[in-house]
């Protein structure tokens, strides 16, 4: 059984695809550890990203520099975490690893910076955590409402095609009515969101740079596995991580072990 809170987030999810709290309302244990970790490595991230000539818009974490930080790693296997996915999936919980980056202030619109829905699985969970303070502009993480969200599912042919500010303020009926949720807050905002089902996206930061880490999770038999395993961490480096911990953890790591080669390495059609 899932304590009260945590069945809020599930009720959330189902209802708008979206729930933000914070680390200190979740208390989730090592989270201090975690956070610690997290911060420290975004400070080298943002040395990166202010080298003379760095010309992209996001720096994100090295393998190397997740193994040296296995705290960020295992965060995302709390149990209570995979409670609440797997509660809200429905289905034994896949876990896809920690995506640790810096977002550059630079206004571009590109990448994950345009509307867009995940393609690993019909439903999925994103939690992202705030390792800054995020406001508007520093590129908040936004993520369409539902009645505006179906419209522009019903709109777009390609399920997985990009949507830019252009298209997306023709689709809405009116330009003044907010379609989406902008989620700003402080570093230790939580994010909860299916991002299969509704469209979203990093806001392009204007002044500020946004860091954050993202940990994505989707059930053991994906509707896209060919389009998983986004974490730079190898199999071989996600299996030692796996080594210490239960066999329900261990589980969510290796997920793929018991699917056929081909579908691992076949993409499905595209639409």
């Amino acid at each position: 059984m899932l304590e009260k809170s945590d069945e809020r987030i599930v009720e959330a999810l189902e209802k708008t695809g979206l729930c933000i709290t914070s680390l200190s309302d979740l208390c989730l244990p090592k989270t201090t550890e975690f956070f610690k970790a997290a911060q420290h490595l975004t400070l080298d991230l943002k040395d990166i990203a202010s080298f003379p000539g760095f010309d992209n818009h996001e720096v994100h974490a090295s393998k190397n520099q997740l193994v040296d930080n296995p705290e960020i790693f295992y965060w995302g296997l709390n149990e209570r975490l995979l409670e609440i996915i797997e509660k809200y999936l429905c289905l034994p919980v896949a876990y896809d690893g920690a995506s640790c980056f810096v977002s550059v202030p630079n206004s571009k619109e590109i990448g994950a910076r345009a509307w867009h829905r995940d393609r690993e699985d019909r439903r999925m969970v994103k939690v992202c955590v705030y390792l800054s303070d995020v406001d508007e502009e520093s590129g908040p993480f936004q993520c369409l409402k539902p009645d505006f969200n179906t419209k522009v599912c019903n709109a777009i042919k390609y399920r997985y095609k990009s949507v830019f500010d252009r298209e997306m303020e023709k689709l809405s009926a009116t330009p003044d009515t907010q379609e989406w949720v902008s989620c700003t807050g402080k570093a230790g905002t939580v994010i909860f969101v299916d991002t299969a089902r509704f469209y979203h996206r990093g806001k392009p930061p204007t002044q500020k740079p946004r860091a954050a880490v993202f940990f994505s999770y989707f059930s053991r038999r994906p509707w896209h596995p060919f389009f998983c395993q986004r974490t730079p961490l190898t199999p071989k480096e996600t299996r030692l991580f796996a080594h210490r911990l239960s066999e329900d953890q261990r589980a969510c790591v290796n997920w793929q072990d018991h699917l056929p080669k081909t579908v691992k390495w076949i993409p499905k059609s595209r639409i």
